[in-house]
């Protein structure tokens, strides 16, 4: 077996693209090669010319995996202890804000929408003098959704 023609597909379509996979196709005006090159697909006419190309896309996500939920490690602390909140439920890759009694984080979903952070217990609101109890919120910046957990802070 030799070459008999051969086509660079890596500017016929979207840039940097490599052919993965191909096929022929038989119509009525001639033979089409299409072609899968990562990053379109192509379709070539018999002397390899680019008829015509889709690009692909990367679909965004816009669905949560699982039902939203939130943790601590523990749910009691001092002002500038250290308490690990973990979540998840949100959009894949989401920007989330994480209210803790006023203190503001601003983290990121992982790709499955869950997330692991650790914060500061702030300073308590004027309360009783045996603990306050305050929310930590978090709200997902893209989806819209939000939760809250329970923190008392002594």
């Amino acid at each position: 077996m030799k070459v008999a023609k051969y086509a660079y597909t890596t500017n016929l379509g979207k840039a940097e693209g490599w052919a993965m996979g191909l096929k022929v196709l038989n119509s009525n005006s001639g033979d089409r090669l299409v072609v899968f090159n990562n990053s379109s697909i192509l379709v070539l006419d018999q002397n390899l010319k680019k008829i015509a190309f889709f690009g692909a896309e990367e679909e965004a996500t816009s669905s949560t995996q699982e039902t939203l939920f939130l943790a601590l490690d523990h749910n009691i602390g001092a002002t500038g202890a250290i308490v690990t909140l973990y979540g998840g439920g949100f959009f894949p890759q989401e920007p989330i804000i994480v209210d803790f009694a006023g203190s503001k984080n601003l983290i990121s979903a992982d790709w499955k929408g869950r997330f692991t952070q650790t914060l500061t217990v702030p300073k308590a609101p004027i309360g009783n003098p045996s603990g306050t109890w305050v929310d930590i919120k978090t709200d997902g910046q893209n989806s819209g959704l939000t939760y809250s957990i329970n923190f008392k802070i002594q």
